[in-house]
Formats: structure tokens, C-alpha cells, sequence
């Protein structure tokens, strides 16, 4: 961060809330309208946050990496606006007509990681190279994600808007590790919004050119960041639709034989659609994902993300499917609770930790009172619950509490849904029990 992050970032700051307040009533209904300017205040400070968490405490990271490219890709389009184009579209004689850049680029073969540069490096022509400026944009995406799955899920779950609410947009790691000029921003604010106009098409049962078009943006986008998201994704989306096709059936004979058809189908369409996705890329290929697992993980143990934060182990990884199968348990667990209070040895480290402590006593209270067991039967709510613990199970491996509080993101929201959420139906047995108890 330099001066002009002092005496540009707080003219987009305003810009942003002035046109926040401009637009908020169009975008929304009339009872979610207070969460909307504190919520994207607390995402822009997140962002501010997070830059100021790389630079003074870590001395460095992903982010800084992202902010080089974006001034490399900046310098590039003000030198000739042609240079600046074949590096954003990777033209095959980008590195010849563009070398002074190019050989600068050192991300340029990783595309996930170069996407995020040169998605910055755009907004930066506007930001004049501002880190936080930058930042804003990123978390201004994400909160738009966020707000539209709250308005979406409003509409489906009634008289839930302040746990869901405090769920999408007021959850600590989602509006802090979310919000900042990193991966996890653009993955988090896109996989929102893929999902929250999913939720829109299955609603309305309506699909609208606009509609198919952002959808299929949203899937490139977050696959090309991160490939596993759509991957876990995928068997989830296919599991609620078609679960939602079964809830609509009303013949029961009709139901339980086509359940087995639909189950088999699921199982084979989600392992086929996986595997093609895993195929389709070089990092992630099928017969070698187990492999490429065992490497990352200790990569970013011992190696990479050695100083993002304290390092935990599962158990020994060989490479092999057999090995990550027998700690999944153990994956799904540190995804979910850890870094337990014990484990804590640095301020960020507390941080996950109380929140790894709130998950856990969220999980034993709706146990408690039955209402994950009940929300099973909602197939909005299962699917998160399936998504939430694969995604736990597939983060788990990163073998860095520092590393994993920023990948676990978007599992969080989809894991408490089910946790919190009261459906309509026991929202109204609720009351309908408490009418008979005041009429005796």
C-alpha cells in the first residue's frame, strides 16, 4: 500500500456507497434494505483489511502476486492498447509483440492465477494502480453474490432473514477472507450468483437468454479459478433438481419407482460430469488426482504456504486414492472445527479457531433440537449439506490452518443453511402447536 491508496481508496469508497444508496431499493425488497450498506461497508473493510493482514503480518503473499500482474497487464495497455489485449486474451504471439510484459508475467501459464491478475489490471486503469481501490471492485463482486442468494433465498425460506442474513453476509470469514484482492473473492461472489440464479430459473421456470449467458460466464469464471468448486458443484446442482422433480411428484407409486432410476442416474451423470471436468484439465487429470493431492498438500505445508499460517497433519498421504479415502474423516473434521482453542498459536489462529468453535456449537445445537434432521427433507437444504461436507472433505488436505481458513469459505455458508434454517412447513407447525396449547 502507498499514498495513493490514502488519497484514492476513500473517493471509490464513497462512489461505491453513494451508488449503493442509488440502487439498493431497485435490487432488493423493502425488509432486507437495512442489511445492504452495512454489509458492503463490512465488505469493503475486509477487503482493506486483508491487504493490510498481507503487508504487515505476512510480509507478503497470493495478493501481492495478483497486485504485480495487475500493474504489469496496466503498463502494458497504457504502453499500446493492442499489447494489452494479447495478453488478456493469451493470442498466441502475445509473448513476441509483448515481451517487455510477457517475460515479466510470471503466472502467464497458470491461468487461474493469471485470470485474477488480469481482471485487476482492468479495474486498475480506473484505480490508477491503487491496491485498495483495486480491492473495492473485488469486494463489491462478492457482495453482490452474496446479496443475491440472501434475496433468493428469502423468497424460499420466509421468516428467516436475519439468520440468513447473518449467514451470507455478516459470517466473519465470508465478509474478511471473501472480500480482499485474491481467488477467493471472484470464486465466492460467483459461485453465489451461480447458484442464486439456478435458484431463480428452478423458481420462476423460466430460462432467459440473459439468464443461460450469466450462468455459463459464472461456471468459466469459477472454473478457471478453481476447478474443484464446479466439480463439487455439479453432483449437488444435479442432486437438487432432482430431488425437486421427486417433491413435486405426488403419485407414491410413480415416486418409489423412479427413485432408483433417478439415483442411479444421479450417481453415474455426477461421476461422469466429474471426471470430465477433472480430464479437462492439466493439474487435475483422474489418474493422477490422488498424486497431485499428496503434492499440494505438503507443498503448502512445508513449502508454499509455510508462511501463511501454522501447519496441522491428518496423517501420511502416499498418493494413493486408498490413503486420502481413510483419512476423509479426519479431512472433513479440520475443514469444519479446527484449528481447535489448543491449537492456537498466533491472533489469526484464535480468530478460526473461536469461529471453527462457533460452527461446532452450532452443529450439536441443531442436533439438538432436531432441526438438521428435519431439514434433510428439503432439497435446496440437503444438497448444501452434501456440497458443504465434500467440500470439506477436498480443502481438508491443505495441511495449513492459514491456507485453509481462505479456502473453507464457501463451504461455511452452505454448511449452516441446513443448521439454522426453519422451513416454512415448521415455521407453521411451530405456531399451529402453540394455538392449541393457548386454546387448552
Amino acid at each position: 500500500m502507498t499514498i495513493n491508496d490514502i488519497i484514492i481508496t476513500p473517493i471509490y469508497f464513497l462512489l461505491f456507497l453513494a451508488l449503493a444508496y442509488m440502487i439498493r431499493s431497485r435490487i432488493t425488497q423493502k425488509h432486507l434494505i437495512s442489511y445492504f450498506i452495512p454489509a458492503l461497508t463490512l465488505k469493503f473493510f475486509g477487503a482493506i483489511f486483508i491487504g493490510l493482514v498481507y503487508q504487515f503480518y505476512y510480509s507478503g503473499g497470493d495478493t501481492y502476486h495478483y497486485f504485480y500482474h495487475s500493474g504489469v497487464i496496466r503498463e502494458a495497455f497504457l504502453d499500446d492498447i493492442f499489447k494489452g489485449v494479447s495478453l488478456v486474451l493469451r493470442t498466441e504471439d502475445a509473448p513476441s509483440i509483448s515481451y517487455e510484459y510477457y517475460h515479466k508475467l510470471f503466472w502467464y501459464n497458470d491461468l487461474g492465477s493469471y485470470l485474477v491478475g488480469v481482471i485487476a489490471g482492468i479495474i486498475d486503469l480506473l484505480t490508477i494502480h491503487t491496491y485498495s481501490s483495486t480491492a473495492l471492485f473485488f469486494a463489491a463482486f462478492s457482495f453482490y453474490g452474496s446479496w443475491r442468494l440472501l434475496v433468493v433465498l428469502d423468497k424460499m425460506f420466509p421468516n428467516n432473514r436475519r439468520r440468513l442474513a447473518t449467514i451470507l453476509l455478516f459470517f466473519p470469514s465470508l465478509f474478511i477472507w471473501g472480500s480482499g484482492l485474491l481467488k477467493d473473492s471472484l470464486t465466492l461472489g460467483g459461485t453465489f450468483l451461480l447458484v442464486a440464479t439456478l435458484l431463480e430459473i428452478k423458481r420462476t421456470s423460466r430460462l432467459t437468454v440473459n439468464n443461460l449467458l450469466l450462468v455459463s460466464v459464472l461456471i468459466l469464471l469459477v472454473y478457471t479459478i478453481k476447478v474443484y468448486i464446479i466439480i463439487i458443484l455439479v453432483p449437488a446442482a444435479l442432486l437438487f433438481f432432482s430431488l425437486t422433480f421427486l417433491e413435486r411428484t405426488k403419485n407414491q407409486v410413480i415416486k418409489f419407482a423412479i427413485l432408483p432410476l433417478i439415483v442411479a442416474g444421479l450417481g453415474f451423470g455426477a461421476i461422469n460430469a466429474s471426471t470430465s471436468l477433472l480430464n479437462s484439465t492439466e493439474k487435475y487429470k483422474m489418474d493422477e488426482l490422488a498424486e497431485r493431492i499428496t503434492i499440494t498438500a505438503y507443498d503448502i505445508r512445508y513449502h508454499s504456504g509455510k508462511g501463511a499460517g501454522s501447519g496441522y497433519t491428518l496423517g501420511e498421504l502416499d498418493g494413493t486414492f486408498n490413503s486420502i479415502i481413510k483419512l476423509a474423516p479426519s479431512s472433513i473434521i479440520v475443514s469444519l472445527f479446527r484449528p481447535f482453542i489448543w491449537e492456537v498459536n498466533s491472533p489469526l489462529m484464535l480468530f478460526a479457531a473461536l469461529e471453527s468453535l462457533a460452527m461446532l456449537l452450532i452443529t450439536f445445537y441443531s442436533m439438538k433440537v432436531g432441526l438438521i434432521w428435519k431439514n434433510l427433507k428439503n432439497p435446496f437444504l440437503l444438497s448444501s449439506l452434501i456440497f458443504a461436507i465434500c467440500f470439506a472433505l477436498s480443502v481438508g488436505f491443505t495441511f495449513n490452518f492459514g491456507t485453509l481458513m481462505r479456502y473453507r469459505i464457501p463451504l461455511i455458508a452452505f454448511y449452516l443453511l441446513p443448521l439454522l434454517i426453519i422451513p416454512n412447513n415448521a415455521i407453521r407447525t411451530s405456531r399451529d402447536i402453540n394455538k392449541i396449547e393457548v386454546g387448552r
